[in-house]
């Protein structure tokens, strides 16, 4: 677009109209592109309006500030009016951002003309620097120094978008492609006064708060796209707050070497740019923590819906899997402990679900987990590993301490005097096999206890019995 301008129009308009010209041009573009986007998405005919009503109230108080502080502008006044319409332009996008938000169908939109801009810049600046062969104007007002800066600035734009866009479906990377390809394109692309990126081969010598605002943009790309839990305990510690400052960081550190270091220069552009650059950043920083505060809600349920896998529904008892894994724990502590582990079935619950039906057999298993789980230690675990057999691990290595607990589960479920019809007792009773052992093999002690399960009810139900 610069290139084509300048044929057609070079010749009559002076270097500076011709470039504030296609800068505004450009950016109004880019403004009602996101306008339209934005109205599109939220069905909002206002939202256009409103984009474009804030496009041009900022770029009033823009050019009111430019010639307010005309005076204090060194060198030659018209490029820098120049400079700092091509600042402020390139801001407007941002505070645009700013003001209606970012959703996905706008950034998709936005990445593929920020990438668009970027490939016909590069064009049109790798043309200026040769000069341009089809007229005898010389080159707009750009430099070789300049052009080569903004040639290494677009591929730094080009990439970093691209990067970003990539990221968009790796674990946590979800924000870090808004804030990677919006922050960095246009801090590459020359928002910042005179070429004044963070990452550039060119650093002004005697730039600490360069390196300074440079360590949190490192952080930020090391941690944004890395899954919270692959990252040891102090990293993640340290992820949070670096997600949420570093985006700040940049501009106030890059703010600080424009004042102490190029104050000389045209001041009104740096001033604009920035503020647009931490006003954005600001906005980025709250999404960033409302993105966090989902991913702890998802967190969250993660948990919770674990728990629900290793929770049995009816009885809110462990399952057979929370079981098996809680007597894993024990056996693969490292060395032989004592442990007790009981197997409680129901007696003659099959006949109780035929003769009552199964919505009173469920109220039935509900009362007898409730009795199971007031008689056993603290500490121990209780689950329901079959349709009316329950099962229990406890820390207990004395037999006689053992059967005095199983004793102790059956007077419970006992007590409880659930009228069973078709129990020779004429209520709900349990059967109870034990098996104590010091052992790391958990199978081994399920099979004992089993067996031990099978004497009782052989020995006529209602009854302990305790392993071999």
């Amino acid at each position: 677009m610069l290139v084509l301008v300048q044929l057609v129009a070079g010749s009559v308009w002076p270097d500076e109209v011709l470039v504030t010209v296609v800068a505004l041009g450009g950016q109004a573009l880019l403004v009602g592109h996101y306008a339209a986007c934005q109205a599109r998405v939220q069905r909002q005919n206002r939202a256009l309006w409103w984009l474009l009503a804030t496009a041009m109230l900022f770029w009033a108080l823009a050019y009111v500030a430019i010639f307010v502080l005309q005076d204090i502008v060194a060198a030659d006044s018209g490029h820098a009016l120049i400079d700092s319409v091509l600042f402020m332009a390139r801001g407007v996008p941002l505070l645009l951002m700013l003001t209606c938000g970012i959703d996905d169908e706008a950034d998709r939109r936005i990445w593929r003309l920020d990438i668009a801009q970027a490939a016909v810049y590069l064009a049109a600046v790798s043309l200026l620097m040769l000069g341009n062969p089809l007229t005898d104007l010389p080159s707009l007002a750009v430099n070789e120094t300049h052009a080569i800066r903004e040639l290494q600035a677009l591929a730094l734009a080009v990439l970093a978008t691209l990067v970003a866009l990539l990221q968009r479906d790796r674990p946590g990377g979800g924000l870090f492609g808004p804030v990677a390809a919006m922050l960095l394109t246009y801090v590459a692309s020359g928002l910042l006064v005179n070429h004044l990126f963070l990452v550039t081969w060119q650093v002004p010598s005697g730039s600490p708060w360069l390196v300074f605002g440079a360590l949190p943009m490192l952080a930020f790309f090391l941690f944004r796209g890395v899954p919270p839990a692959s990252l040891p305990g102090g990293l993640t510690q340290l992820a949070a707050p670096v997600g949420i400052i570093a985006p700040a960081i940049i501009p106030i550190a890059t703010l600080a070497a424009v004042l102490t270091e190029r104050l000389r220069g045209d001041p009104v552009g740096p001033a604009l740019g920035m503020s647009a650059v931490l006003l954005y950043c600001w906005r980025m920083a709250m999404i960033q923590m409302r993105h966090r505060r989902s991913i702890a809600d998802l967190v969250a349920a993660h948990k919770h819906a674990a728990g629900l896998s290793l929770t049995d529904p009816l009885t809110l008892l462990g399952n057979r899997r929370s079981f098996e894994r809680a007597l894993a724990g024990v056996t693969r502590s490292g060395e032989p402990l004592p442990v007790t582990v009981m197997m409680i079935d129901a007696d003659w619950f099959k006949g109780y679900n035929d003769s009552l039906g199964h919505g009173a057999g469920d109220t039935a298993l509900r009362r007898l987990a409730g009795a199971i789980r007031s008689a056993v230690p603290p500490g121990s675990a209780v689950a329901r590993i079959g349709g009316e057999e329950f099962a229990m691990l406890t820390r207990l290595g004395d037999p006689a301490a053992a059967l005095e607990l199983g004793e102790r589960i059956r007077a419970a479920v006992t007590a409880l005097d659930v009228a069973h019809p078709r129990s020779p007792l004429g209520y709900l009773t349990v059967s109870v096999g034990i098996a104590t052992s010091i052992t790391d093999d958990s199978e081994a002690l399920m099979s004992a206890a089993d067996a031990a399960l099978y004497d009782a009810k052989n020995a006529g139900r209602d009854c302990v019995r305790l392993a071999d």
